[in-house]
């Protein structure tokens, strides 16, 4: 997909059965594209939130917001920030009162850096 810069995109990842599909909507444009892989139901235990070069620069700073994500089951640690780059900015993880799920509200990927995973 191609996207501008300002452009808003919208990620969703869902598993149905063994497949996890990733979906991506650019919000100006509306246009989405997806990829799906079969795990073979492997478990997932981290998120990271990277963005993927692939021989190109930044130009501006990666901005993630209202991010969440659900367990299988009640997590104390699905909210824990492992780790981020120096300059990164990550608002505060709210793990749900049932466990079952973890929200940040922003993220900030500086472009300024070697981007790393946030979580």
């Amino acid at each position: 997909m191609i996207v501008n810069l300002g452009d808003q995109l919208f990620m969703q990842l869902q598993l149905r059965g063994t497949i996890w599909t990733q979906t991506i909507t650019n919000l100006r444009t509306n246009w989405a594209v997806n990829f799906s892989i079969d795990l073979l139901g492997q478990s997932q235990n981290y998120l990271y939130f990277r963005i993927e070069q692939y021989g190109s620069t930044f130009v501006d700073d990666a901005v993630y917001l209202n991010s969440k994500w659900k367990f299988a089951r009640p997590s104390n640690q699905g909210c824990t920030l492992a780790f981020r780059g120096i300059k990164d900015f990550v608002s505060t993880p709210q793990l749900s009162a049932d466990g079952l799920s973890c929200s940040v509200v922003k993220i900030i990927q500086r472009a300024k850096e070697n981007p790393r995973p946030g979580f």
